[in-house]
């Protein structure tokens, strides 16, 4: 299948990662109608004498200082799709991003934490390396970065960042992570602020690592009053969303067993995918009342979507919106 974008959405927080197509930049949506095309670096190589072999999911190539890259074509990277996780693999590398939608009562109703976890307006994943059979360590890449990106590191809690146009990136600390920020990810050091951010990930010599990961969205001046009320900043969503990231890994692959199984072709499936994938991007959820309601367009096919309250309420009704 060639090469193509898909939403990986926040949800409900009309905020997405638009990212797959080949040799393009991402696209990073902060709220409707505010689009941020940033390119998103992720490689590995076996040596630093080497050059990093990377996934070709930037156009923009930022400026290369110390260590040199070369860009992977369809072919030498796998990828696979699915109905709530996207997977590339690069040889032994995984690296997944994981945008599970969820079957909860009104967020009125379930507390503060549940909230905080089934709200958060970000992406959850994980970035895995199994180095058993080499004697020698390997270091991974993962990135971001566009001109005026404007990139700060995080506070002590986690290791990452968050930028101007409000997004962020992170994983947890380690002796085995360390971090870039400045004006190219392919130099080592941490500027005050950059355009270019970047976590290495060092996987010792025989050894398997599996390293969370999350991508975080929160802009005060657009959020929705659910978001501002949960969440303080750009880094508490993303705390949040390292702290709860096994659930998400764990309802994503339930969603994608569901999804594999299910009757019709892989076109059909994949289409279905893109069509949930693009509604939960483009929805909201606003205050009703002393109700949440969730705002969005209506695609064709999706009536399962059409609950009178957001999210989906009822015993079945993740398994209803499962193509």
């Amino acid at each position: 299948m060639k090469p193509f974008h898909a939403h990986h959405p926040a949800l409900c927080a009309g905020a997405s990662l638009l990212a797959g197509e080949d040799g393009a930049d991402c696209v990073f949506r902060t709220n409707p109608g505010h689009e941020l095309p940033m390119g998103l670096f992720v490689g590995i190589r076996q040596a630093p004498t080497l050059p990093w072999r990377m996934l070709p999911l930037f156009a923009t190539t930022p400026t290369v200082s110390g260590e040199s890259f070369e860009t992977l074509t369809p072919g030498r990277y796998g990828r696979t799709f699915a109905l709530a996780s996207d997977r590339w693999l690069i040889g032994p590398l995984v690296f997944k991003l994981c945008t599970p939608f969820w079957n909860t009562s009104d967020p009125a109703e379930c507390g503060r934490e549940v909230a905080r976890l089934h709200f958060a307006p970000s992406i959850g994943g994980f970035v895995e390396y199994d180095n058993t059979h080499s004697d020698e360590p390997v270091e991974v890449i993962v990135g971001a970065g566009a001109p005026d990106a404007a990139f700060q590191p995080t506070a002590d809690g986690f290791a990452g960042f968050t930028s101007a146009c409000r997004v962020g990136f992170g994983t947890e600390k380690s002796l085995e992570v360390r971090t870039r920020l400045g004006d190219t990810p392919f130099a080592e050091g941490v500027a005050p602020t950059g355009d270019y951010a970047a976590l290495v990930l060092t996987i010792p010599a025989a050894t398997k690592r599996v390293f969370p990961f999350a991508i975080g969205f929160f802009n005060p001046d657009d959020a929705t009053q659910l978001h501002r009320s949960l969440f303080e900043n750009a880094e508490d969503v993303l705390a949040c969303a390292l702290a709860n990231n096994r659930e998400v890994i764990r309802r994503a692959d339930e969603l994608d067993a569901a999804w594999f199984g299910s009757p019709g072709t892989r076109e059909e499936k994949v289409a279905r995918a893109h069509a949930v994938r693009k509604h939960l991007a483009e929805s909201r959820i606003k205050k009703a009342g002393s109700r949440w309601t969730r705002s969005g367009p209506k695609e064709e096919g999706l009536d399962a979507f059409d609950a009178e309250f957001f999210p989906w309420t009822g015993p079945s009704r993740s398994q209803e919106i499962t193509p």
